[in-house]
């Protein structure tokens, strides 16, 4: 076995013995689960959240965009309960308009970036093992 098996089998044996570490300190403490503390997070953060100009600059976009998007009624019915209930109230054609406005905005963000950084770019790619 080489040093690399010995260091690998280290690690794996490490990430294991961490994880029930913690699953057993837990059950014994009685933490509540990831999903109960950011369900309290999430509460708690919507009743202090603030509107920002950037918020409100894309919220007018989608709301443009959003006369241009069709849903049938299936999916329109099934977006508009998940958004009632994720407590977000927005009609569902605004909601997919957001998702777009904010994956064109990020795509305008990385052109740029691949100027300035070009060894990000896929010309300079090349992978070897």
């Amino acid at each position: 076995m080489g040093n690399g098996m010995m260091f690998f089998i280290l690690a794996m044996f490490t990430v294991f013995f961490s994880c029930g570490a913690y699953m057993i300190a837990a059950d014994y403490l009685s933490l509540p689960t990831f999903r109960a503390s950011l369900a309290v997070l999430n509460v708690s953060k919507q009743e202090k959240r603030k509107r920002r100009n950037h918020e409100a600059m894309l919220l007018e976009l989608s709301s443009k965009l959003s006369r241009f998007i069709r849903l049938d009624e299936y999916r329109k019915r099934k977006l508009a309960a998940t958004l009632k209930s994720a407590g977000i109230r927005l009609s569902p054609e605004t909601y997919m308009a957001k998702a777009w406005v904010k994956a064109g905005l990020v795509l305008l963000c990385i052109i740029p970036a691949l100027i300035v950084f070009p060894i990000l770019s896929f010309r300079g790619c090349s992978f070897t093992l």
